[in-house]
């Protein structure tokens, strides 16, 4: 009798389960006629079938604290989110979701817009995530991110023309990355205190020639932009946005050809200890730095003199330093050693404590349009060669 009670028991929930699970079409000539209405209607234990065609937003379509959920695109889906500074597919605070046959990005060609600061699929705080056969692209800042999420599983996708990396994630355990490839990403993963990741059997294709663009935003962590810094790969461009930027390191580029790192908006790079050099270059080719605004912070009514340098350039065949400020407490606005082909135009170098500008075994070297103020001394040139020093302005220096 009681072995009947209990088999009764379980048909009935199994029963209650399967009721409440439904089948949400969207298509043209389907009871879901946008993607938002059906994303809007889903439940837990609903499956979402998208039938072939092209599926446009202007917002993320979300799923919210949902439990066994599958996505699911019948044949030749694209999912095209207007809004590049939006994520395009939002999972948080979910268990059990599959996301499958989807091809997802965002309403720009790769490369062609260079502020694409939304991701394509974000995961937050969830479990049990299965990406599978998708075409995850550009201009996307990351393929894929996932954030303090367990179990996640990307297999068999297309993950390419990404701004920052195919797949990047954090503080994720459990994470399985198979047979997918990869097609020109600055970076293909990019993962932080992970644990328990396979990676097995996908496939990379090698970036074009084309200038990469990596993106800084400030909210990113110390330990993230130290890792932009130093795996800056060559024929890259750098668009850091607005913000104020403090460091304990010393933001570094060595052995790299054909970079622009460029401001939008008012960016500054503050170094928190005055011993550090704010910014270095060395031993690079081709390098370009625009709207930047560089200088240490010195404690209020510090008595010490600042030992770090602004702007540190060493051995560097090809500079361009335009429109930045190189500002004290810096020992030297502008060093620059052992360098050829440097120009230095419309910038403000003020307030540093022993020299404005300083060039040493340098030839080819372009100084114009600054305005050189209130430095200690304002410019030392040693042994150095074809120095053109042309309508700047000079005042107040010898502190």
């Amino acid at each position: 009798m009681k072995k009947s009670i209990i088999y009764i028991f379980v048909l009935f929930f199994l029963f209650s389960v399967n009721s409440f699970a439904r089948i949400l079409l969207v298509g043209k000539n389907r009871p879901y006629k946008t993607i938002q209405s059906a994303f809007r209607d889903i439940k837990n234990q609903d499956t979402v079938k998208i039938y072939p065609g092209k599926y446009f937003t202007d917002k993320k379509l979300e799923i919210i604290n949902k439990r066994g959920v599958k996505i699911m695109g019948i044949g030749n889906v694209e999912i095209i989110c207007s809004k590049v500074y939006e994520t395009v597919l939002y999972i948080s605070y979910s268990s059990n979701i599959q996301i499958i046959n989807l091809s997802i990005r965002h309403n720009s060609l790769p490369g062609k817009t260079p502020d694409c600061r939304g991701d394509v699929i974000s995961i937050y705080k969830s479990r049990i995530v299965n990406v599978a056969r998708c075409n995850i692209a550009g201009c996307g800042y990351c393929g894929v991110y996932a954030y303090k999420s367990d179990y996640i599983n990307i297999v068999q996708s297309y993950i390419h023309h990404n701004a920052y990396a195919g797949v990047s994630m954090n503080e994720c355990n459990n994470v399985s990355i198979e047979m997918n490839k990869f097609e020109h990403n600055p970076r293909n993963f990019d993962l932080n205190n992970c644990t328990n990741v396979k990676k097995r059997l996908n496939t990379f294709i090698k970036a074009s020639l084309s200038k990469q663009r990596v993106y800084i935003k400030p909210y990113m962590s110390e330990e993230q932009l130290q890792k932009i810094f130093s795996g800056l790969t060559n024929n890259c461009i750098v668009i850091v946005y607005s913000g104020k930027y403090y460091f304990n390191f010393t933001p570094k580029i060595s052995y790299r050809k054909n970079i622009e790192i460029i401001g939008k908006g008012r960016v500054e790079f503050i170094i928190k200890s005055m011993y550090k050099d704010v910014f270095i270059i060395e031993k690079c080719e081709n390098i370009k730095i625009k709207n930047i605004i560089m200088y240490h912070l010195r404690p209020s009514g510090a008595l010490v003199k600042c030992q770090g340098m602004v702007l540190y350039v060493i051995q560097t065949n090809g500079i361009i330093v335009e429109k930045c400020s190189l500002n004290g407490c810096g020992a030297v606005g502008f060093y620059c050693s052992n360098s050829k082909n440097v120009v230095l135009k419309s910038c403000r170098i003020f307030n540093n404590t022993s020299e404005g500008i300083v060039l040493s075994k340098c030839s080819n070297v372009n100084i114009s349009n600054n305005r050189i103020y209130n430095n200690a001394k304002s410019y030392s040139f040693y042994n150095s060669q074809n120095v053109i020093l042309k309508n700047n302005v000079i005042r107040n220096n010898g502190r």
